[in-house]
């Protein structure tokens, strides 16, 4: 269970995030939609841990998240938007996959190669990707490298913030199709932010609007 407890997050007099509460549980989908320059960005950060919040606390089973807390803070991961923030141009997708694994201490070489298969059969890849560089990819191709690379470390949560929004329309409903089963075949928790509300409405098993940095009721 992902818990945010009273969240607040300011810029100089700016209030990106106000009193944000919400719960995730084990294998929900829950969705979070608003406009642009809603703070649901600079929340996902704070859940990920890239952003720290005024005041307020994150909790993953009754663990609070800290920075100093990276093997609980694995269990954690953000989907970007643009899956190019995560792909180096002068790397193989198949090193790309292996170096989060590498930096956690995860295996030797031989079962780091055999876990780079395993993540991109798991987003419907084959294998062979692996050799590939990413400019050799299509847009969906990379968002679903991006989404096996938060893969990786066999998270329990992942917070998907606009996963499809750079995506032409007809590949949008492929790489949903990804995430949904990887929620049936995983037991994974998502977070859903976007600001299309009949994608998120379709996708979810609850959805919240925020507005202005605070979710709205009802």
């Amino acid at each position: 269970m992902l818990v945010v407890d009273d969240v607040r997050v300011r810029f100089g007099a700016i209030t990106a995030v106000d009193g944000v509460s919400l719960t995730l549980a084990p294998g929900e989908i829950l969705g979070l939609v608003g406009d642009s320059g809603c703070g649901k960005t600079t929340l996902a950060r704070v859940i990920v841990g890239l952003e720290r919040p005024e005041s307020g606390r994150v909790f993953l089973d009754g663990e609070e998240l800290l920075p100093k807390r990276r093997e609980l803070r694995r269990r954690v991961q953000l989907v970007f938007q643009d899956p190019e923030s995560c792909l180096s141009p002068r790397w193989t997708i198949g090193r790309t996959l292996e170096e989060p694994l590498q930096v956690a201490g995860m295996g030797n070489r031989r079962e780091r190669v055999a876990r780079v298969g395993e993540l991109l059969e798991l987003v419907g890849l084959p294998q062979a990707f692996a050799a590939r560089q990413p400019r050799a990819l299509s847009g969906g191709q990379r968002q679903r490298i991006g989404i096996a690379r938060a893969l990786a470390s066999s998270p329990d949560v992942l917070v998907c913030d606009e996963p499809v929004s750079s995506l032409d329309v007809s590949v949008r409903a492929q790489v949903m199709n990804v995430l949904l089963d990887l929620r049936e075949e995983l037991n994974l928790s998502v977070l859903l932010i976007a600001h299309d509300p009949v994608l998120v409405h379709q996708a979810s098993d609850r959805v919240l609007s925020m507005r202005a940095g605070a979710l709205q009721p009802g």
